[in-house]
């Protein structure tokens, strides 16, 4: 009996131990492999969002000649500097390797990369590149903390080098790069550069003086052969049989599974020494070593829970791997999966399905407004709103930063998506509320049904983007149909995009002029500016299409400052020729007034050409109440403080109520044109609304003008009402200054043609 227990105990306990060796090395090896794809991803990510940073300001800073005057980007450099990156220090570059400008240091002894042979090889190479490059790490005396250089060739149209932007990562310390993806204390994630040296590691030694043990010396090439010649995509494993082979910094060996990002020359290991790994396998098999069939239930018992905790824990990375983080929603990469699975059921059952693609750009204005946190929660409450309304058999997922998707099964009839779509609708249209305020979200709804707009996944996912953000150029905020036009259009909106960055240097954009009309002595004592794009290759381009993709693609910053200062030095030259005082009033973009300081700006251009700030408007549309109201307040209230006016344009179509006009610092209200042109004595609509901002503006003693005045029964009217100012084509079209001399020198009161 007792041999007979001890047999089944030392059969028990081997049993366990071959399952105990297999589960905990699956395990291990399993959490590798997770961990290494995220890491990837998160690095793809952060230099992606550097690489479009660098290459924006260096385009800024070229264009305003940095190169050849350094002070003139000192100031701005400054200021990118002040963001929350982790970044050290920003610089500009010549093509020749020489530093003209860092940030925080100015222009003074500044060093030439080409010169030194640790910066030269990765200098030229960033030459060669349309990408981010990443240099050696290198200790930085005055932080006393080791960085990474990365650099980014700042080309002109014609493709040539022009600048290049530079800018030092912190290594160490929370919120950098790879903070998140080495909390683990056994695992260790060390990023290679593809010519041999270590870029990262988690594992740090105990002094920074031993730093330069790790990042000044090339690794042996078998390590980083092994790894260069692995799968272009996905994960190389390799196991313990090669470990002696594998990257293991502070320890002898490792067991590792590693990803490459050959668009940065990056290769990426998630490690654990080799001895914790077989400590793990070891204690896994430990209990069946105990002998009694006892202890190995006991035991038995106790791996069974790890390992569910351990599962739990690996179920959540696998979690992150498919789903947003944020709201928990299926991600892009689920949602295709999803879309193949309910295509392939449409197949087979003759039917139809459909996907919506729910755009709004109103999570990027919390988020630069009230801060990440205050986006997220929106996200949340937006992504819980929509979970209410899918019903069975359909899936809600999130599709990027501003859109969410919803993917429809047997739902081709136009009836059933025009009243999904309507209550939608009615979820955003609810307000949020961040930190005591109502936020609205703007939304748009791109539709496209299977297999009529799209035969795969891809396909219909592009279609349904195209089709809100057609949607939204346009300004609906309702449904809006895929149709195959809309990827012409997409393909004409990047390639005029791409045209746009280099009109203004290359002289296309000029200015015009359209006069406002004094309703009370009848004379023009006053032009609005306005750009006009007459392009080389694209002919002339309607300000309604160009001046949307400028404000989409942060271009409206240089085509603001330019229509600004153009606009002064035109009026003020007219002035000084004719004899004859004229005010002007400039458009201003609600991301000028977030992104810039518009502030300094006019002060600049007022300065320049002496011109009395007195005489001019900065005409500002209600969306930019969309930002937060009280920085918005005190940023125009500055521009009033300085003497210039500020009017309200396209009032009564967007984001204003009676509730808090009354506290902008507001000296005139602009009426939008779709509430004159149709206005009449028999017009029960828009006369009596007409009539209610012009007796609110004397209210509140604010100026009213009346845009889109057509015809001589516009001026009667508007007249009778009380109106201070009108501008429309009755007057004048859009013109140079110099070809307005009948209309200002015209008295329009008493027209003939009135009563």
């Amino acid at each position: 009996m007792l041999i007979t227990a001890v047999t089944l105990s030392l059969i028990g306990g081997a049993l366990y131990g071959h399952q105990s060796y297999w589960s905990e090395r699956e395990r291990i090896e399993t959490g590798l492999k997770h961990q290494s794809a995220i890491a990837t991803e998160a690095t793809r990510i952060s230099f992606s969002g550097l690489e479009a940073l660098l290459n924006t300001v260096g385009l800024d800073l070229v264009a305003k000649g940095a190169i050849d005057h350094p002070e003139r980007g000192e100031t701005h450099l400054s200021r990118i500097a002040k963001s929350p990156l982790n970044v050290v220090a920003y610089g500009l570059a010549k093509p020749d390797g020489q530093l003209v400008l860092i940030s925080g240091r100015g222009t003074r002894s500044l060093p030439n990369l080409m010169a030194d042979p640790r910066t030269a090889i990765s200098f030229q190479r960033t030459l060669q590149s349309d990408h981010l490059e990443l240099g050696r790490p290198y200790l930085m005396p005055t932080l006393g903390e080791w960085v990474i250089p990365v650099r980014m060739a700042i080309r002109g149209d014609d493709g040539q080098v022009k600048a290049v932007m530079t800018a030092g990562l912190k290594i160490d310390g929370d919120g950098t790069i790879w903070a998140d993806a080495s909390r683990s204390p056994q695992h260790n994630l060390t990023v290679i550069h593809q010519d041999g040296y270590v870029q990262y590691t988690s594992r740090k030694p105990e002094k920074i003086e031993h730093y330069s043990e790790i990042y000044s010396k090339i690794l042996d090439s078998s390590i980083v052969d092994g790894m260069r010649n692995a799968p272009h995509s996905g994960i190389s494993f390799v196991s313990t049989e090669s470990s002696e082979k594998v990257l293991a910094v502070g320890a002898s060996s490792a067991i590792a599974a590693f990803n490459k990002l050959d668009k940065y020359n990056l290769l990426l290991a998630i490690s654990i020494p080799y001895e914790v790994y077989r400590k793990h396998i070891i204690n896994a098999m430990l209990p069946a070593a105990t002998g009694t069939v006892s202890l190995i239930l006991l035991s038995f018992i106790f791996t069974f829970f790890i390992g569910w905790l351990q599962k739990r824990h690996d179920n959540k990375i696998a979690f992150l791997v498919r789903h947003d983080e944020v709201t928990g929603l299926p991600n892009q990469n689920m949602l295709i999966d999803h879309i193949s699975q309910s295509m392939s059921i449409a197949r087979r059952n003759n039917s139809t399905g459909a996907l919506l693609n729910l755009e709004t750009s109103g999570f990027t204005t919390i988020r630069q407004s009230w801060g990440l946190k205050a986006a997220e929660q929106a996200q949340r409450d937006i992504a819980e709103r929509l979970t209410l309304l899918v019903r069975e058999g359909d899936v809600l997922a999130r599709n990027g930063n501003d859109c969410f998707a919803l993917l429809l099964s047997a739902t081709s009839q136009d009836e059933a998506l025009s009243s999904i779509s309507h209550r939608i609708q009615a979820s955003f249209g609810a307000p949020l509320t961040i930190e005591d305020q109502d936020f609205r979200l703007p939304l748009c709804i791109g539709a496209a049904t299977y297999p009529t707009d799209a035969t795969t996944p891809e396909d219909l996912l592009k279609a349904a983007t195209l089709a809100s953000a057609h949607g939204r150029k346009l300004g609906v905020t309702g449904l809006v149909h895929f149709h195959p036009d809309m990827d012409i259009s997409a393909s004409r909106r990047v390639r005029l995009e791409a045209a746009l960055r280099g009109a203004v240097e290359r002289g296309e954009i000029t200015v015009v002029y359209q006069p406002k009309i004094d309703a009370h002595s009848g004379l023009c004592d006053s032009v609005e500016a306005l750009a006009r794009w007459h392009s080389k290759e694209w002919g002339t381009v309607s300000p309604d299409e160009f001046i949307h993709i400028a404000e989409e693609s942060d271009l409206i910053i240089t085509l603001g400052r330019f229509v600004l200062r153009q606009a002064i030095s035109d009026v003020k030259a007219f002035t000084s020729e004719t004899g004859t005082v004229m005010n002007v009033a400039v458009n201003v973009s609600a991301k000028q007034f977030v992104v810039c300081d518009m502030l300094a700006e006019i002060k600049k251009a007022l300065e320049e050409w002496d011109f009395p700030p007195e005489r001019l408007t900065v005409e500002v549309t209600e969306s930019i109440m969309m930002f937060d109201k009280a920085k918005i307040v005190e940023r125009l209230r500055t521009i009033r403080n300085l003497g210039a006016k500020v009017s309200i344009d396209d009032f009564g179509t967007g984001y204003s109520s009676l509730s808090y006009i009354h506290q902008l610092p507001a000296t005139e209200l602009k009426i939008d044109r779709s509430f004159i042109m149709d206005i009449s004595d028999d017009d029960h609509e828009n006369y009596p609304l007409v009539n209610s901002i012009i007796a609110l503006g004397k209210a509140l003693g604010i100026h009213v003008v009346a845009e889109g005045v057509e015809s001589a029964e516009h001026v009667r009217l508007l007249t009778r009402l009380g109106i201070g100012h009108m501008q429309g084509y009755f007057f004048s079209p859009p013109r140079p200054l110099r070809e307005l001399g009948d209309t200002i020198n015209k008295n329009w009161l008493p027209h003939p043609s009135l009563p």
